[in-house]
């Protein structure tokens, strides 16, 4: 539409270019003719000489708009394009929430799995208990401290303050000091005993042994037949009916003695 009103205007300026000289023309001619014949004749009424031209008018009312020109024919098919960037999309809106499904059947029973850690209850009771022993450890590390002579063998003291008394008030003593009558249960102890000889001065111990309830018989403080022994040769002998409680010579071995004799007295404390 816009190709057609300046094709319009172009024709009409062409036309107004051509049309204007010759009206300059003619106005000359006009002139030279109504000169003439105002000198022959005086009543020739010639118009008066033209102004000049005015500019040109607007351009008129654009034409109607042509009517679309038909499709033209499909060109050719074109060549196949790059292929895309794979770039992954935004996720879409969460679906709605699935129905809860009905409960399966129970599966077999697994096989028993392994303990697990004690609990709190147990770790109470056994941190109690160790304390417990390690308070009669230190009773026992006191009670063998209180004495002047002290000799540790195993999981016992020999301990002595270098009193003598007879079998029993010798019996009381130690049970009173948290111990019982010295008895030796193997050869280290047996040796360990002797060597307390040179410090207290003594000639015998008083052994926590007697045949009192079986003559011949000698059993520890729990009537235990013994399970270790250092008898002297021909010991025990009960001389003269009188002998029927143990002491240890200072060569470290044994004799039977009168029970009513004072002797040195040894205790053992058990550590526990």
């Amino acid at each position: 539409m816009i190709h057609i009103l300046v094709f319009q205007t172009e024709n009409k300026m062409a036309l107004l270019s051509h049309l204007f000289p010759a009206l300059l023309l003619l106005q000359s001619e006009l002139q030279l003719i109504c000169g003439a014949e105002t000198a022959g004749l005086q009543t020739l009424n010639c118009p008066a000489p033209p102004g000049v031209p005015g500019t040109p008018g607007h351009s008129g009312v654009p034409g109607r708009d042509g009517r679309d020109g038909k499709d033209g024919a499909v060109g050719p098919k074109g060549e196949k394009g790059e292929p895309g960037l794979s770039v992954q999309g935004p996720p879409g809106k969460a679906g709605p929430a699935g129905q809860i499904g009905r409960e399966g059947s129970t599966g077999p029973k697994g096989q028993k799995g392994d303990p697990g850690p004690p609990g709190t209850d147990y770790l109470i009771r056994s941190l109690q208990s160790e304390l417990q022993h390690l308070k009669a450890r230190l009773t026992t590390i006191e009670k063998a401290t209180s004495f002047n002579t002290i000799k540790k063998v195993g999981q016992k003291y020999y301990v002595s303050n270098g009193q003598k008394a007879k079998f029993d008030e010798g019996l009381k003593f130690c049970t009173d000091a948290g111990g019982k009558l010295v008895l030796p249960r193997n050869e280290a102890e047996n040796k360990v005993l002797a060597a307390m000889h040179a410090g207290l001065g003594s000639v015998y111990f008083l052994l926590g042994s007697s045949d009192k309830e079986h003559e011949g018989q000698f059993v520890d403080l729990n009537n235990t037949p013994l399970v270790f022994s250092n008898w002297a040769p021909n010991e025990p002998n009960d001389h003269q009916g009188k002998e029927d409680c143990a002491a240890m010579q200072s060569n470290a071995l044994w004799n039977d003695v009168p029970c009513d004799i004072s002797l040195h007295v040894v205790c053992e404390i058990e550590i526990e």
